[in-house]
């Protein structure tokens, strides 16, 4: 297959701080999961809101990675 991913993206809403983490990781293994037999690009976390994530599949991450972005400030 060439070309761009699908969009594959998860949306996480954290309403604890102490579970952030288990949270962003449970949906960035749903997508290297989903991902996985594609074996190209990696995963972006962008957080988008103090609250609010998107964990997607990204041909701009190198494979076997995951990056960080935040467009809103914690």
């Amino acid at each position: 297959m060439s070309g761009k991913f699908q969009q594959k993206s998860i949306s996480v809403t954290v309403t604890n701080p102490r579970t952030m983490d288990e949270d962003l990781e449970r949906a960035e293994l749903a997508i290297r999961a989903d991902i996985s037999s594609e074996s190209r690009g990696g995963i972006l976390i962008t957080r988008t809101s103090p609250t609010t994530f998107v964990v997607a599949a990204s041909d701009d991450v190198p494979h076997g990675q995951t990056h960080a972005k935040w467009l809103e400030k914690p």
